[in-house]
């Protein structure tokens, strides 16, 4: 009995482990909020490339990067308002992107943005762009204050 009794309490922690880990982590589903978007996944994978290497040179060049994507009209802001996305695929991840902060990981996500539906419910539109995201707990998923319920610009 006693052997059951310590065998069923490590299986509720290991499972209580794993949701907790889970709960820090993107998944296809979640909804994230979003104040930059792109076209193609391009610009965003070349400057998470770039601050990977940690160099100041190369955090410069990917500030050049993101500004003739944003002047091409590659990459949109709406900042600093937020536009509801579900996430669809990953299509890479950074880790440790945040040099300076611990655990702060990068997300490349291709997603589909988020609109009211006529049941003024948000459903997903037709419309697939590319996001960067941080780490869960350093992104927004939860409605911001600055929120944009049609963000026209993406």
């Amino acid at each position: 009995m006693k052997k059951l009794l310590i065998a069923s309490v490590l299986v509720l922690c290991l499972l209580c482990a794993n949701a907790i880990a889970n709960e820090f982590k993107w998944v296809k589903g979640d909804v994230a909020f979003v104040s930059e978007a792109c076209m193609t996944p391009n610009a965003l994978f070349e400057t998470a490339n770039l601050y990977l290497t940690g160099k100041k040179e190369n955090f410069a060049k990917a500030g050049k990067v993101w500004a003739n994507a944003i002047q091409s009209k590659e990459c949109v802001s709406i900042a600093p308002k937020r536009t509801r996305v579900e996430l669809v695929i990953q299509i890479a991840f950074f880790e440790n992107l945040h040099s300076s902060k611990k655990g702060v990981h990068g997300e490349l996500w291709e997603v589909v943005v988020m609109e009211k539906g006529s049941s003024g419910d948000f459903e997903p539109t037709t419309v697939v762009v590319y996001v960067g995201l941080f780490s869960k707990g350093f992104t927004w998923s939860s409605e911001p204050d600055v929120y944009a319920p049609n963000a026209t610009g993406i």
